[in-house]
């Protein structure tokens, strides 16, 4: 769902992971049995098992840390008192 935004949690940034992936160019695969993810860029495999990986699912939204995610893909993260930025 793209209208959902970030979301904090005990001072961690979380991203809904389908639109962060997208912008990573990244593929990722749902499997709605294990209610896992698993995204795969270049050399980058990773599944996404709630609640394990600090991930965790709500409004039907796999949401993802964004610090490590990012920076397991190669990305940056800066944050403002407004604003998160992110770049690949």
């Amino acid at each position: 769902n793209a209208a959902i935004g970030p979301t904090l949690r005990d001072g961690t940034a979380y991203l809904p992971v389908a639109p962060l992936a997208r912008a990573a160019d990244a593929d990722f695969a749902w499997n709605g049995e294990t209610k896992t993810v698993t995204l795969t860029r270049g050399n980058y495999r990773h599944t996404f098992t709630p609640p394990h990986d600090l991930s965790f699912i709500a409004l039907d939204t796999l949401f993802v840390p964004v610090r490590d995610f990012v920076g397991e893909l190669g990305g940056t993260v800066t944050y403002s008192d407004e604003r998160l930025a992110i770049n690949f």
